[in-house]
C-alpha cells in the first residue's frame, strides 16, 4: 500500500528583520503559515539566522532557501 503524496506549499516573503540590533529587509521561509526560517543578505552574501544571529553564510539566495529547508525537514 503506497501512501499519499502530500503537497506542501514553501513560500518566501519580504520581511524586516532583526540582526544584531539593527533592523534589516531580509526574507521568510514558511511552510504554510508556520516560520521554518529566516535570511537576510549582508555584503553581498546571504545569512541564514537563528536566533537573531548568522548561522550560515550562502553565495545566492537558491542555496540559503534550500539549507533551511533542508534543516526543517532533518529537525521535524
Amino acid at each position: 500500500m503506497s501512501k499519499k503524496e502530500k503537497k506542501i506549499e514553501v513560500s518566501v516573503t519580504d520581511e524586516r528583520l532583526t540582526l544584531n540590533g539593527q533592523v534589516l529587509d531580509g526574507y521568510a521561509v514558511k511552510i504554510g503559515k508556520h516560520m521554518i526560517g529566516q535570511i537576510v543578505e549582508v555584503e553581498g552574501q546571504f545569512a541564514v539566522l537563528k536566533q537573531d544571529q548568522v548561522s550560515k553564510l550562502f553565495k545566492t539566495l537558491d542555496q540559503a532557501i534550500k539549507d533551511v529547508i533542508e534543516d526543517y525537514n532533518l529537525n521535524y
